[in-house]
């Protein structure tokens, strides 16, 4: 009989964020195991990413950038987590938010 590991899941989130706006997503992220967030936007403007624990440290902050953006770290413990997805450009952006 083999062991029982734990399942893998994804999260998939997709978004229009409109000029200066900030969208702020909650997510369970298991302790002691590998998290993996990207951030991937149209490409029409600057999307920033920024991610802090529940005492609202900084985890990850990434600046504004077109290109896609990826945060990886590993959480102390079980908990929640806010990612920040913030639209620094001069025209609305579509993004697609992928995390573990």
């Amino acid at each position: 009989q083999l062991p029982q590991s734990r399942k893998e899941t994804a999260v998939a989130i997709e978004a229009d964020l409109g000029v200066g706006q900030v969208d702020h997503w909650r997510m369970p992220l298991f302790g002691e195991v590998p998290a993996e967030i990207r951030l991937i936007g149209d490409g029409d403007g600057p999307l920033s990413l920024t991610i802090t624990d529940a005492s609202g440290a900084t985890i990850c902050a990434l600046p504004a950038s077109p290109e896609p953006g990826f945060c990886r770290f590993i959480p102390a413990r079980n908990g929640f987590f806010t990612v920040m997805v913030r639209n620094g450009g001069a025209s609305e952006s579509h993004y697609r938010l992928l995390g573990n």
